[in-house]
């Protein structure tokens, strides 16, 4: 069971029928560990500004929370950096020779 149990998973629940916090941020019904910290950040951030103004105001602790838990920008560099290879390989460029 969560620490704490904001509101916007019970409402993400609701509308869209899956829970966001076991999806992303939760592995064999435990929370994962590793993001805790920015968890907490969040709700130092927001606590006392009510729902919306916490989204607004607290939104890069907001998307910190959430990067920790999907590793899209990771996955994105990772995207990146595997076509930049592909195509120094279409170019002959790729691997670079070990004589230089």
């Amino acid at each position: 069971m969560p620490l704490f149990q904001m509101p916007k998973w019970e409402w993400d629940k609701r509308l869209n029928g899956h829970n966001l916090r076991e999806k992303f941020f939760m592995r064999n019904g435990r929370p994962i560990q590793k993001c805790a910290q920015f968890e907490v950040d969040f709700l130092r951030c927001a606590d006392g500004l009510g729902h919306k103004r916490a989204y607004t105001e607290c939104n890069q602790e907001w998307e910190d929370f959430v990067e920790c838990g999907t590793d899209e920008k990771k996955m994105m560099r990772r995207l990146a950096i595997r076509q930049q290879r592909d195509k120094l390989v279409k170019e002959g460029k790729w691997p670079p020779n070990a004589e230089n």
